[in-house]
């Protein structure tokens, strides 16, 4: 039995709605009753996906550690958070501003 859902969410049964798949989850077929968790990536951790409604495993990307954060843009796509900047999770798409005239010692502050 199909349900109306699109690519990226999933029918729950209890709402008989369709609901985007959360976070680290992604969804590639339409009318599905749940969500496919992110295949590990890097460091056989599995992927993260920078917001709910991934469509394809594409969308999950590698979980960096803490004091880094995703960069698409980047080469090396884990990228130091800099001076004056921190993260202290894993698996983040940004970085956090240290509050006025305060900064880091590393580049890579927890």
């Amino acid at each position: 039995m199909l349900f109306p859902c699109a690519v990226g969410t999933f029918f729950d049964k209890v709402t008989r709605s369709c609901i985007p798949c959360p976070l680290n989850s992604y969804q590639s077929e339409s009318g599905q009753l749940q969500c496919t968790p992110c295949p590990n990536i890097g460091r056989d951790e599995p992927g993260v996906t920078i917001a709910p409604g991934a469509r394809s495993a594409q969308d999950c990307k590698v979980r960096c550690p803490a004091g880094k954060y995703f960069d698409s843009k980047a080469e090396l796509q884990c990228t130091s958070c800099g001076h004056g900047f921190y993260q202290p999770n894993k698996g983040s798409f940004n970085c956090l501003l240290c509050g006025l005239g305060k900064t880091t010692r590393t580049t890579e502050a927890v």
